[in-house]
């Protein structure tokens, strides 16, 4: 399992995240509490906190170009 913080707001912005990190291969988010998600991950060696760090940028874009 590993913790990796979440700086996106709550609401439809992390629900986005973490269907999308369950499609990652390998991963399937466990549980989000507050600022922290706890993803269960196959294989540790494999870059997931950049994975998550670089969706959480995506999402973040989106909400900032939203109307």
């Amino acid at each position: 399992l590993v913790e990796l913080p979440v700086d996106l707001p709550e609401g439809t912005a992390r629900v986005l995240l973490v269907s999308t990190l369950n499609l990652l291969p390998g991963t399937v988010s466990v549980q989000l509490r507050g600022d922290s998600l706890c993803l269960h991950v196959l294989d540790a060696r494999l870059p997931v906190a950049a994975e998550v760090r670089a969706a959480q940028a995506r999402i973040a874009r989106l909400w900032r170009e939203a109307p």
